[in-house]
């Protein structure tokens, strides 16, 4: 077992993340259970881990137990915190937001990173926020604790989705509209090359991406594109955009 006291700064994010709707005096004594079972480069690495969407179970069920410990240990309704009335156990509630708060240090930056070329930056901050706030309410933590726990990631993707949804913009704004254009015209994205195969000099022009773009404003909200887009398997949106591409090659 190892003892030794993470970095303050360390110590400092955990709290933080911990302290998400979780009594601070459950944080601490989790922590301090955290530091005698894991080295500080080993607890970093989980952190790591979960924050990218990976499974650590031993560590998950480490905490499950240490939280349970600590909430009998602390008195009585100190712990109560954001989950009571909670459906799943306490223990499994706190748990999560432990995992959810220890995501949530890198999933903001990277939300807006990938929705910025397509936003903006100030609605990818907004979109990206919005977000993050839906996935911390008591009431979604309830139903994410058990997906959770089943390991099923396609059903995490799908129920978070359904929360989260209602943060990306439904229809087009004229900046959405030109940065798909732009990014279409650079050459360099999966809908520039599929038109760069329809077009007959295979070069790409702003006239053919505006061409794509306004076929996919027949079928889709942006919202719904945002959905088909994320999701790799959705070969209804692989066909239509090769469908539209092939009639707007034929632009000059």
């Amino acid at each position: 077992m190892f003892a030794a006291a993470f970095a303050p700064e360390t110590e400092k994010n955990f709290m933080n993340a911990c302290s998400v709707g979780t009594d601070s005096s459950v944080c601490r004594c989790t922590l301090s259970k955290i530091e005698k079972q894991y080295t500080e480069p080993q607890f970093k690495n989980i952190d790591s881990q979960l924050s990218h969407g990976k499974k650590a179970p031993a560590y998950e069920t480490f905490v499950q137990k240490s939280v349970a410990d600590c909430r009998a240990e602390a008195s009585q309704g100190s712990a109560a915190g954001a989950v009571a009335g909670s459906q799943v156990s306490p223990e499994n509630a706190a748990m999560m937001q432990l995992v959810i708060g220890m995501f949530a240090e890198s999933f903001e930056p990277e939300c807006v990173q990938s929705l910025n070329s397509f936003l903006g930056n100030a609605e990818s901050h907004k979109s990206c926020s919005c977000f993050l706030e839906k996935m911390k309410a008591p009431e979604v933590i309830d139903q994410l604790a058990p997906l959770f726990m089943e390991g099923n990631e396609q059903k995490e993707t799908d129920f978070l989705w359904s929360v989260g949804s209602v943060c990306i913009p439904e229809k087009f704004t004229l900046e959405m509209e030109n940065n798909i254009v732009r990014q279409c015209a650079d050459g360099n994205s999966d809908m520039s090359k599929t038109l760069s195969e329809k077009t007959s000099d295979a070069k790409v022009s702003e006239k053919n991406c505006r061409c794509v773009l306004g076929e996919l404003e027949k079928k889709y909200t942006f919202r719904d594109l945002a959905k088909a887009a994320m999701n790799a398997d959705d070969s209804a949106l692989i066909v239509y955009v090769t469908e539209a591409s092939a009639r707007c090659g034929e632009m000059k």
